[in-house]
């Protein structure tokens, strides 16, 4: 009789990522960060395990955790000095994920530089930039802080009312060029190589396959034994698929303003069963279900008449610009009935 091998959990689960048996939804870890959603923290770490080192070398499996926590803390005050984290938390998901990532792997969070605050104003009106000089000449003044070009870009930023995520494929374009830069101005170009021009675009691809469900594959077959012995893989199982749950969500407000700027920013991006939705304007709250099997939305949007309006024209303005079906609206008066208000599902 042959020898038995005996080999831990913790070992087994290796075995099954090698061989991309495993999903990420599975073995969903918490990353001690509120900036970003789950798949944004994941993407950023994947690429620092994969090619993130300045030669295109793995940084460690435990790098991007273990800088986590300091570098959540200075990202998030630089965000608070600038443009506030209400209008940082309205971006798309992967906008604020490059953001993020950004100043992770520059100075901005390290040395509070606001070199990422330059590159996200340049995005915005992309069109007027003749040649990259003209870029990289604007970058360079926004980036001073005492500069009335980054008091400007800051009130751009935060008036912006246009398609963020129009802005996101202009922000991928302008971050290689900022890379580029980064590597002309300090003898890098070997980074720039092997690591940073392709970053924007990895991060991008990782965030699909995480918000997708994708199994992720770290290889396909094993670098080195684990444990003791030859592993012989197994042919995968299909998963077992538990009922998904339904989780209550509440948004409140201490007056309107809050209320509306809070149901803006905290539902980006969340499975919405928008048939359980409710409405209470006395109390300023709003509840829902979330559900696992819905579409998730680009982000709930409230709007409310002026108290001298008799119709609601920014209602009309965001049902027409969104194409919202009915269905995805719910429309009602408050203050006796003096006002009104219309809620908005966006996809």
């Amino acid at each position: 009789m042959g020898k038995k091998l005996i080999i831990s959990e913790s070992e087994v689960d290796e075995i099954r990522r090698m061989y991309g048996l495993v999903t990420e939804q599975k073995y969903m870890k918490k990353y001690n960060g509120s900036l970003l959603n789950f798949c944004a923290y994941r993407a950023i770490e994947r690429f620092e395990e994969i090619m993130g080192g300045p030669t295109g070398a793995s940084m460690g499996d435990d790098y991007f955790e273990r800088k986590l926590e300091d570098y959540e803390l200075l990202i998030k005050a630089n965000i608070e000095k600038t443009i506030g984290l209400n209008v940082f938390n309205s971006f798309p998901e992967k906008l604020k994920m490059q953001i993020w990532s950004w100043m992770f792997n520059n100075t901005d969070a390290s040395l509070g530089t606001v070199k990422w605050l330059a590159g996200l104003s340049q995005s915005i009106n992309l069109n007027k930039f003749k040649t990259e000089k003209d870029g990289q000449e604007y970058r360079l003044k926004v980036a001073d802080p005492n500069s009335l070009e980054n008091n400007a870009a800051i009130n751009q930023i935060i008036s912006f009312n246009g398609s963020w995520d129009e802005v996101y494929n202009n922000y991928l374009y302008v971050l290689d060029k900022q890379y580029v830069s980064t590597a002309e101005n300090n003898n890098k170009q070997g980074s720039y190589d092997k690591s940073w021009k392709f970053r924007p675009s990895k991060l991008d691809e990782f965030y699909n396959e995480c918000s997708s469900g994708k199994i992720e594959k770290k290889s396909t077959t094993p670098t080195k034994p684990i444990g003791k012995g030859i592993i012989t893989p197994v042919e995968p199982k299909e998963p077992v698929i538990s009922a998904p749950s339904k989780k209550k969500e509440k948004i409140t407000g201490k007056d309107l303003q809050e209320f509306l700027d809070n149901i803006r920013s905290k539902t980006i991006g969340l499975k919405v069963d928008f048939d359980s939705v409710n409405i209470d304007m006395d109390k300023r709250e709003l509840t829902f279900s979330l559900d696992e099997t819905k579409e998730p939305v680009k982000r709930l949007v409230f709007a409310v008449n002026q108290t001298d309006e008799k119709t609601c024209e920014s209602c009309v303005n965001i049902g027409e610009k969104n194409n919202v079906p009915d269905e995805k609206r719910i429309k009602g008066k408050f203050e006796n009935k003096r006002r009104m208000f219309e809620l908005f599902a966006l996809y």
